[in-house]
This record gives structure tokens, C-alpha cells and sequence, in this order.
């Protein structure tokens, strides 16, 4: 069966009253073929080869924004910790019981690690929108390596894949061997996260009697066209790999997490580690930023400050073995 038509046919509204979940084996395709596509276009690697990191085009931190950017990194270390550990308890029945949780931990590690990565660029960019709408802008601009720089855009089943040659590949059920199947995967998840977007855009615009859009005679619109579709899209930023990462803690809290607990025939080992190894190559991106705005030895010292249990862990391995090469001087000038 094609993946789209599954995905169409299952598609969930995000309303609980409407809940109808995601096939989890489609779910997990989504995220191998991610892992994938990672592992084959390392992002760390990329920086050195980036303007935007080169020129270090932040901000010099003030005190205020220097203490956000070092919280956002310890609430993202914290949540990644805590995915991390939950994978020592490597026994399929406990991941799978575990994703109530787990989900929301890599969200929110990801999440945090934007944070962190955005304090630098909070001034140029303005104050009045929201993280999706600055990484929108970041991975449209060239912040994020080719590995992380696809994004979609678009109006109602007009979806436009970016920097994802192979997207339009049509994914199957099986598993990801490939470039072209793991590109498919990650276009089908752009796409139809544009599309839960775009149906919870329409659901707020037409709730609200100011905004809703009606009919000659006044009635709220209920059949939607294309031009009708196109005004709910005006101002939906770029679809990243941010909001792919928003599905899980919506998976998770929703009343389809439990099509995951009771799947059968999903590795639920290689799923955890799956997003493990998403969350590290996402954030090791993050953390470079953060570390070129801080500067190199005031990135040591909060390492060197860290509690017991994070103290020369996951992120002091990803410092020593990416970050800190790309912040010499004789490669890149650092940050005051």
C-alpha cells in the first residue's frame, strides 16, 4: 500500500474528537529514513563549509541572553540525558511502554537546543514570532548544513520539497536501505506535517468569527478551494525539521500513542535509537552556535560546571569531537 494513501486516509485533525492517529510503522519509516539521511550527510562536519557559521553572524551576549542561552543548553542536556537513559533499559516491552515519554524527550531537547541556538540570533530576527518561524528563516538563509537544510512550503496538496532531490520518491513499508527511500520518507513526513498544520490553521481561522472565511451570503466557509486554502497558508512559515520534531510530543499526549504501544512488527529498540541519534546530530548543530557565540573557553567552563551525573558525558564528547576543532582560530575567528 503507498504510504500517501495510508497517510490520507489516516491523517490526523488534531482535535481529540476527531483523533485518528498515525500507523506506527509509518511513523517509524519516517524517523529511520530521517536517521538515515543524517548518517549519510553528517550536519557537525558541514559547519566548517558554512558562511553563516564562518562569519559567526551573532550577537555578542549580553549577560541576560549569555544566562538564557546556558539554561536553554542545560534544559536540553537534561531532556537528552533522560532519553538517553531511557535506552539503557534496552528490552523492546519496556521502549515500547516507554514512549509515552520518550517522545516528549527528544522533543523538547530539541527544542531547547533551538532555544539555546537562537539567543544569539533573537535581535536580527525580531521578537514577535515563534521558534518555527526563526528556524523557518535559518534553514531557508543557509544556517543549517545540506543534511538539515530541506524544508517545505506551500498551500493545500501544493507542497514544495527544498534541498530533498529524492522527496518525492514515494515511501513503502519496508525498511530504509537507501538515499532515495530515506528521502521519500522525509518528504512524505514534510508533507503531511504541512498538511496537519495548514487543517489546524483552518480550524482556528474558521472558529473565530473575525477571521473565518465566508460565503457571499455570509456563511462560514466549509468546502474549501484552492484560493481559499492559499489565504489559510498565507504566513505559514517553513515546514523543518522543527515541526517534524513537534509530532512527537503530539503523538505521545494524543490517544494515537496507543496505536505505538500495541503495534506489532516495529523494532522498538532501533526506534529508540533512532531518535537518539537524531536528537545528537540536530543538537551538535545547535551547540556549535552556541558555542561560537559564547567562545571556546566559556563553553569549557560550563561543561566543567555541570552536575555529577552530566559531567563528561554525550555533550562533552560531541564539544571535543566536532565543536571544539571547528573554534580554532586558524579556522574560524572567535567570537569577543
Amino acid at each position: 500500500m503507498r504510504v500517501e494513501n495510508l497517510e490520507n486516509q489516516q491523517d490526523t485533525d488534531l482535535e481529540m474528537t476527531t483523533q485518528q492517529g498515525i500507523p506506527a510503522l509509518v511513523f517509524f519509516n519516517h524517523f529511520e529514513g530521517l536517521r538515515y539521511h543524517l548518517a549519510a550527510e553528517p550536519p557537525a562536519p558541514a559547519l566548517a563549509r558554512l558562511r553563516a557559521f564562518r562569519q559567526g553572524r551573532g550577537l555578542r551576549l549580553t549577560a541576560a541572553q549569555q544566562q538564557r542561552l546556558e539554561k536553554s543548553l542545560l534544559l536540553a542536556w537534561n531532556s537528552e540525558y533522560s532519553l538517553r537513559a531511557t535506552g539503557r533499559h534496552a528490552d523492546a516491552d519496556f521502549l515500547r511502554g516507554a514512549l509515552y515519554w520518550s517522545f516528549p524527550q527528544a522533543y523538547y531537547a530539541v527544542l531547547y537546543g533551538v532555544r539555546a541556538m537562537l539567543t544569539a540570533f533573537r535581535k536580527p530576527f525580531g521578537r514577535r514570532f515563534s521558534e518555527q518561524h526563526f528556524i523557518g528563516k535559518l534553514v531557508r538563509e543557509g544556517y543549517y548544513p545540506a543534511g538539515l537544510g530541506f524544508y517545505a512550503e506551500g498551500s493545500w496538496e501544493k507542497y514544495v520539497l527544498h534541498r530533498l532531490p529524492l522527496g518525492r520518491q514515494t515511501p513503502s513499508l519496508d525498511p530504509v536501505q537507501n538515499s532515495r527511500q530515506a528521502q521519500g520518507q522525509i518528504g512524505q513526513f514534510l508533507k503531511t506535517t504541512r498538511r496537519l498544520q495548514l487543517r489546524q490553521r483552518r480550524a482556528a481561522r474558521q472558529q473565530n468569527p473575525a477571521t473565518a472565511l465566508k460565503t457571499r451570503s455570509g456563511t462560514v466557509l466549509e468546502r474549501f478551494d484552492a484560493r481559499a486554502w492559499a489565504q489559510v497558508a498565507e504566513g505559514l512559515p517553513a515546514t523543518t525539521f522543527l515541526d517534524v520534531m513537534a509530532r512527537l510530543p503530539i503523538s505521545g499526549t494524543h490517544r494515537e500513542i496507543e496505536r505505538f504501544v500495541e503495534a506489532e512488527g516495529i523494532d522498538f529498540v532501533r526506534f529508540h535509537e533512532a531518535l537518539v541519534e537524531v536528537v545528537a546530530q540536530l543538537n551538535t548543530v545547535h551547540e556549535a552556535y552556541a558555542a561560537r557565540a559564547l567562545g571556546a573557553a566559556r563553553y569549557r567552563q560550563l561543561l566543567a560546571g555541570l552536575p555529577a551525573r552530566l559531567r563528561g558525558g554525550f555533550m562533552e564528547q560531541r564539544f571535543h569531537a566536532f565543536i571544539e576543532p571547528l573554534l580554532q582560530p586558524q579556522r574560524l575567528p572567535l567570537a569577543a
